[in-house]
C-alpha cells in the first residue's frame, strides 16, 4: 500500500491543468505557475521529504494537498489517480554541484529521481507538460542522459536552457539549468540546437515575455552583453553615485521590490514611465560564453530597511570579518549584480552570497581598506579589524531581501512565526527563481490551447 494514500484525492476540475509539484520546497513553482496561468493550474499535490520545507509550504498554501513523504514511496497507480498535466521538479542538486563530490547517479541523492523516471515507464496518464530545474552541470550527467533517454522512450519532445536571473534585469546571479518537454504531437514554437540555450533574447521575442511597455523605464531598459565570467558576481571597493533607497520596514514587509504585471511574467518599477522608442535589442553576434540580458534593476529596489534593533542580529561578525575580509563579496544598494544565495549563507560567509556595504562618504569604503591592508602588513590585523572594517557594518541580506531578489511575491510570501533565521536562508537556498521559471513555463505553454 502506497505511504501516499494517506490523503483524500482532490476532487476533478476539468477546467484547470492539474500539476504534481515533486520537490516541492517552499512552493517556487507553484508561484510561477499562478504566475503563468493563473486560476487554471491546480497544483493537486506537493511533495516534499524536508520537514521544513513543507511547513513553509503549507503556510503559504495551506489548501494545497502536501505530502511530507520520500518520493521512493509514491506508485504510479497513486499518480495515475491524480489525473495529472503537469510535473515539476527541482531533484536533489548536490550530486551534481561544482563543489561537491559530483557522485552523480551513484550519489544515492538521485534515488527518487530515478524511481520517478520508473514510475513514469509505468503510468497510463502521462502528464502533457513537464519542467526540470537543477545546477549548472547536470547537463553533463549520467543522470540527465538517462532522464532524456526516458523522455524520447514515452513520446515527448524536450529542450534544455542555461539561465540566470541577471539576464532578466534582476540583479543576481543564479545560473541554473532548465529542462522543457511536452507530449509529442505538441511541438516548441523554437528550433533549438542540441546544447542548451544560455540566451533568452528568442524567448522574450517568442512569447512577449517582455513588451516595449514592460521594459520602459527612465527611457528604456535595453538588452546588454556580459562575458559568463561577469555573470557569477563580483566583488565591489567603492561606492556608487547613484540613487540611495527609501525608507520602507523590514517589519512590515513593504520593500522596494517591484511590482509584478499581470500575464507578463517581468519585474516593473511602480515609477516607470512609457517609452514609445523602447525595444528589445537583440544581439546579431551570439558567441560561445556571451548571453543578452535586460540591465538589471539596482538592488536597491529589493531592499528593506533594517531597524536598529534587528541590525546586530544581520552584521558580519567581526571574527569572520578577520578571516574573510578579502574574500567577501561586497555590493552596495547601487549595485546591479550580487553572487547567488546557497542554504548555507550566514553560517558559511564565502562562496554563499554577497554581504551588503549600505554605504557611507564617498571614497569610505576604498579608504577603510587601504588602512586594513597596511595594519594587516604590520601584524595588527585583529585591530585593524575593530578600526577600519567594523565600522562599515557590513551586513548579509535579511531572508526577506533574499526572497524578493528570488521574486517572490511580498504580498503572498511570508515566513512562518516560528522559522529561524537560518531555516529560512536554507528553504531559500535551495529554491528557485519565480521570474525566471514563469518565463520558461510561458514558453512551454505557448501556442497551447
Amino acid at each position: 500500500k502506497s505511504v501516499m494514500a494517506t490523503k483524500a484525492l482532490p476532487r476533478i476540475d476539468p477546467g484547470r491543468l492539474r500539476v504534481v509539484e515533486f520537490y516541492a520546497g517552499i512552493g517556487g513553482y507553484h508561484y510561477a505557475l499562478e504566475q503563468t496561468l493563473g486560476d487554471r493550474a491546480h497544483v493537486v499535490a506537493a511533495i516534499d521529504i524536508n520537514t521544513t520545507a513543507i511547513e513553509f509550504y503549507r503556510h503559504n498554501f495551506p489548501s494545497t494537498p502536501h505530502f511530507n513523504r520520500n518520493i521512493c514511496g509514491v506508485t504510479s497507480t497513486w499518480l495515475d489517480a491524480l489525473l495529472p498535466d503537469i510535473f515539476v521538479l527541482s531533484p536533489p542538486c548536490q550530486p551534481f554541484t561544482r563543489q561537491g563530490l559530483k557522485g552523480d547517479s551513484s550519489d544515492h541523492r538521485t534515488d527518487s529521481f530515478f524511481h520517478l523516471m520508473e514510475l513514469m515507464l509505468q503510468m497510463a496518464h502521462l502528464p502533457k507538460y513537464l519542467m526540470v530545474e537543477n545546477v549548472e552541470g547536470f547537463q553533463n550527467s549520467r543522470t540527465r542522459n538517462h532522464f532524456t533517454e526516458i523522455l524520447e522512450q514515452l513520446g515527448f519532445a524536450y529542450q534544455e536552457f542555461l539561465l540566470s536571473p541577471v539576464q532578466f534585469g534582476i540583479p543576481n546571479s543564479r545560473l541554473r539549468y532548465y529542462l522543457l518537454a511536452k507530449i509529442k504531437p505538441s511541438k516548441f514554437t523554437l528550433q533549438l540546437g542540441e546544447q542548451p540555450l544560455r540566451d533568452p533574447a528568442l524567448l522574450f521575442t517568442v512569447t512577449g515575455v517582455f513588451t516595449p511597455s514592460v521594459i520602459s523605464e527612465n527611457g528604456g531598459r535595453r538588452l546588454v552583453e556580459h562575458t559568463e565570467s561577469e555573470c557569477e558576481g563580483r566583488r565591489v571597493w567603492k561606492t556608487e553615485s547613484e540613487g540611495r533607497r527609501g525608507g520602507q520596514t523590514e517589519s512590515e514587509g513593504e520593500c522596494m521590490l517591484a511590482q509584478q504585471t499581470e500575464n507578463e511574467g517581468m519585474l516593473v518599477q511602480s515609477n516607470q514611465t512609457e517609452s514609445n522608442n523602447t525595444q528589445l535589442e537583440t544581439s546579431t553576434q551570439h558567441t560561445t560564453g556571451v548571453v543578452a540580458h535586460l540591465r538589471p534593476n539596482p538592488l536597491s529596489h529589493y531592499l528593506c530597511a533594517v531597524s536598529e534593533a534587528d541590525l546586530p542580529k544581520f552584521l558580519v561578525p567581526a571574527k569572520l570579518l578577520a578571516k574573510c575580509a578579502m574574500a567577501l563579496d561586497i555590493v552596495t544598494p547601487w549595485s546591479t549584480q550580487c553572487c547567488c544565495f546557497t542554504k548555507a549563507y550566514a553560517h558559511y560567509s564565502v562562496g554563499t552570497g554577497s554581504v551588503l556595504y549600505e554605504g557611507g562618504p564617498p571614497g569610505e569604503l576604498d579608504e577603510a581598506y587601504r588602512a586594513f591592508l597596511a595594519g594587516r602588513s604590520l601584524g595588527k590585523e585583529e585591530e585593524r579589524v575593530q578600526d577600519c572594517l567594523v565600522p562599515l557594518k557590513f551586513r548579509y541580506f535579511t531572508p526577506r531581501e533574499v526572497a524578493n531578489l528570488m521574486c517572490f511575491p511580498p504580498k503572498t510570501f511570508s515566513f512562518p512565526p516560528s522559522a529561524s533565521q537560518q531555516q529560512c536562508y536554507r528553504v531559500l537556498g535551495n529554491s528557485l527563481n519565480i521570474t525566471v521559471v514563469a518565463a520558461l513555463l510561458k514558453y512551454l505553454f505557448y501556442g497551447a490551447e
